[in-house]
């Protein structure tokens, strides 16, 4: 990026418009937005922009600090943190300049990060802006008040990442905050860190997304399948699409630990009992997909889990029969660490 010293976590690109200051943050390059799609859906490409669970990462022992954004379409809200300790919750304000100071409360304790009775995940010098679910925003500049900032170290953060590619219940829908959705939940409670590359209404396993995720650097991944797809596409095209997937993430990473979340799999078994229900069929037929291709490439590094272990009651999910609430995201969280560890 073109601001020295600042880590964009979870951004992989950025555009410039006459008409907004600063750079405009992406999560997708935009030429792998611009292959998002199949059928009648086209959203992918919205939702790539949107960079919720994205961060603005540097190291600084600055009392105070500086920022501003410009907020693009909708209001959001933003999460400063001094590593692992919240600090403020902020509201960007659409279409202006937002600025914001930000001051280490009097009380603050620099933590003992040598100390192994202390569960941390980031150094608490490292300050990071977290944007919330469907953020667009545009960063402005940063001022530390004349302390120099630094990009964070390997010692800084969590010894491991976590690839994480799904759909919009991954990308923190139905949670009241992105904080609260399930990937985040995860890391907090296995410690370690995300790259969230969850696309609402639109993980549809394209080539061209596909092959990009390759080129990220992770230790392991998380893929939650199987939402968006049974809408749009028959068992054929889905078939070839996750074969796809888990070809060509073990041709490229054959020693890398992948985790499957078959997300169906809840609707299938806890559906059971209303009648009439939605796509049930391509529930249970999709569902039958996933567990074949994970048997046929199975090399010891593909665990699949049920999300019906992660979701354990139907209250779990909220109004709209689909994505969990904020408790649903909450305990498909804490489950799953239970289940990758």
């Amino acid at each position: 990026m073109i601001y020295n010293n600042i880590d964009f976590f979870n951004i992989s690109d950025y555009v410039t418009d006459s008409n907004i200051p600063g750079i405009i943050l992406q999560r997708y390059p935009l030429n792998i937005q611009k292959t998002m799609g199949y059928g009648t859906s086209f959203q992918g490409a919205d939702k790539a922009k949107s960079i919720g669970g994205a961060e603005v990462r540097f190291i600084c022992d600055s009392q105070n600090i500086e920022f501003q954004l410009y907020g693009i379409e909708t209001n959001t809200y933003i999460t400063v943190f001094q590593g692992d300790f919240q600090n403020s919750h902020l509201l960007v304000k659409a279409n202006e300049i937002n600025t914001f100071t930000v001051n280490k409360h009097s009380r603050f304790l620099e933590v003992d990060t040598d100390n192994a009775n202390i569960k941390r995940r980031y150094t608490s010098n490292l300050w990071r802006i977290v944007f919330d679910y469907g953020a667009k925003i545009s960063f402005i500049s940063l001022n530390t008040f004349e302390k120099p900032y630094s990009l964070p170290e390997k010692k800084d953060l969590p010894s491991e990442t976590y690839l994480a590619y799904g759909s919009s219940i991954s990308q923190g829908a139905g949670a009241i905050s992105i904080h609260d959705c399930y990937i985040n939940s995860f890391a907090n409670f296995y410690n370690c860190d995300i790259l969230n590359k969850g696309l609402s209404g639109s993980c549809l396993l394209e080539k061209e997304t596909i092959d990009y995720l390759q080129t990220i650097k992770c230790d392991k991944y998380l893929f939650e399948i199987g939402c968006n797809v049974r809408g749009l596409m028959d068992e054929i095209e889905f078939e070839k699409r996750f074969d796809y997937l888990i070809k060509t993430t073990i041709d490229n990473h054959p020693t890398k630990v992948i985790n499957i979340i078959s997300i169906l799999d809840f609707f299938k078994i806890k559906f059971s009992i209303f009648k009439n229900i939605p796509y049930q069929e391509k529930n249970i037929t999709f569902t039958k997909i996933i567990e074949n291709i994970i048997n046929k490439y199975q090399n010891g590094n593909i665990n699949l889990i049920s999300s019906n272990n992660l979701l354990t009651n139907l209250t779990c999910i909220s109004y709209d029969m689909l994505h969990p609430s904020n408790y649903g995201h909450l305990m498909m969280g804490m489950n799953l660490v239970k289940y990758i560890k």
